[in-house]
């Protein structure tokens, strides 16, 4: 748990260094604090004291920043921050806005805004001031997990603290509003910054554009690269990603290879990214002679394709029923080293499908089974589609449904059922089903669950349970409908 208890120790007020941000050190210092952070991860707190002691004497609080920093390094480590915090301490030092921004950092990479909420409160009850990194690294938290309303919470809290938002703090929002696939929202704080008289920059032209990308407007999104060089910016290679990912988005192959030669013209060099999207456009517009030029074209400049490629030709050759091509593209992925994933097998067991090799199909799934690769929702609808699959879609049903009962996936499970049938599910998964039903009406029933996840808990109890009233009794809940 995370504590930062305050073990008020007496400081001694030494010069309050209030640094922006943590300073490198030198190599030995940093040797020691890797040392240091070693020993208190382990608990040995009284030995990292001692290290900490005897090898730097007097730290500064730029020191005590490196060691939350080193401490960090691979995720939240909250008792190590906790140790650091009581050591600075004992060393006269009041934890400030970096210090809590150090402990907060890796919460951005992981996403993990429950967590970067909670650092926040403690840097609250212990009265420090949240700076505007503090809400930029919480704003960014929030993008990097697709919780829009949480961004947004935060620019507002940020505000009403007084703290100004600057380009950094709208370009993670508008990040967030592109994840959660709402342009709307992009435009009108884009707006707002403009209305701020805050530059754009790169960085934020290319977020807005991505806005536009996953929405699939290409007119907006030339708009906005327009608009760009109207003020003065200019474009790099992730803008031009970004235009080709809209081209993408509708299959406008002869778009995105203008953007693609547009950027080669401009002296910008293509990067991986540039030749998996134009492989990916030419697989969703189902050009397979396009989509092996882009492919031979990205490892002609010297670019090693990763799985994500190789998927994308394979999902060319189900849409054109290609199953040769396909399988000669399999061979292509092992004899590299690669791993096939779930993405891999289903589109092999399609393409079978689609072909009307319904043997062949049933031997992929083998196949895919024997490799250890778990099937997934798309592996059931492949299967339950093909007369020959469908006992075979019952096993993998139950397996995924089960995948699904933990992330509480009840809608899900209701596109299995009107798939395959209630009769197709084996008993004791159906229990499990109920049983999530019960308890999430439960939840419904005291304001902690949506109305959407209660209807589906309904059709499901509704499917499993046919009788025009029913009344499901379990150690929580006794429900009628």
């Amino acid at each position: 748990m995370f504590k930062l208890s305050g073990r008020q120790v007496p400081v001694r007020h030494h010069e309050d260094q209030d640094e922006l941000a943590f300073q490198g050190s030198s190599d030995e210092h940093e040797r020691v604090a890797n040392e240091i952070v070693a020993l208190a991860r382990v608990k040995q707190y009284d030995s990292a004291q001692a290290v900490l002691d005897l090898k730097i004497g007097k730290p500064t609080k730029a020191f005590f920043h490196n060691l939350i920093h080193a401490s960090q390094r691979t995720g939240t480590d909250l008792e190590t921050a906790d140790w650091v915090l009581s050591a600075m301490a004992k060393s006269g030092y009041k934890a400030n806005a970096v210090t809590f921004n150090c402990i907060m950092g890796p919460c951005t990479k992981s996403g993990d805004v429950s967590l970067a909420r909670d650092i926040f409160a403690k840097m609250r009850e212990w009265g420090v001031t949240p700076s505007r990194a503090t809400f930029n690294t919480l704003i960014s938290t929030c993008a990097r997990s697709a919780d829009l309303a949480g961004a947004e919470m935060w620019m507002i809290e940020m505000t009403k603290l007084g703290v100004r938002p600057c380009r950094i703090s709208y370009t993670s929002l508008i990040n967030a509003c592109a994840k959660g696939r709402d342009l709307g929202k992009a435009e009108m704080w884009f707006k707002k910054m403009l209305q701020q008289q805050i530059p754009g920059d790169a960085a934020l032209y290319n977020t807005i554009i991505n806005a536009c990308a996953q929405t699939g407007d290409l007119h907006k999104a030339e708009a906005y690269f327009r608009a760009m060089g109207k003020s003065k910016v200019k474009p790099d290679s992730k803008t031009y990603n970004c235009l080709m990912n809209a081209c993408s988005r509708n299959q406008d192959v002869q778009h995105a290879e203008m953007w693609f030669n547009q950027m080669v013209l401009q002296g910008l060099s293509p990067d991986i990214v540039s030749f998996k999207t134009m492989i990916n456009t030419c697989s969703k517009a189902n050009d397979l002679k396009k989509s092996v030029h882009w492919f031979q074209q990205m490892s002609m400049q010297g670019f090693r394709p990763n799985l994500l490629c190789f998927n994308f030709l394979l999902q060319c050759c189900v849409a054109v029923t290609d199953f040769e091509e396909a399988t000669k593209w399999f061979h292509e992925i092992r004899s590299m080293d690669l791993t096939p994933n779930s993405i891999t097998y289903n589109c092999m067991i399609s393409t079978c499908i689609a072909a009307q090799k319904p043997r062949e199909a049933m031997m992929w799934f083998d196949k895919m089974q024997k490799a250890g690769c778990e099937p997934d929702e798309v592996t059931v609808e492949i299967l339950a589609a093909a007369p020959a699959g469908r006992q075979r879609a019952q096993v993998c049903a139950d397996k995924v449904i089960r995948r699904l009962l933990e992330h509480h996936n009840l809608s899900k499970i209701c596109q299995f059922v009107d798939l395959l049938g209630p009769h197709w599910i084996e008993a004791n998964v159906v229990d499990d089903i109920l049983l999530a039903c019960v308890r999430l009406i439960q939840k419904t029933s005291t304001c902690s669950g949506s109305a959407e996840e209660s209807e589906s808990a309904l059709r499901l109890l509704r499917s499993f349970i046919p009788a025009s009233r029913v009344r499901v009794q379990s150690d929580l809940l006794a429900f009628s409908f």
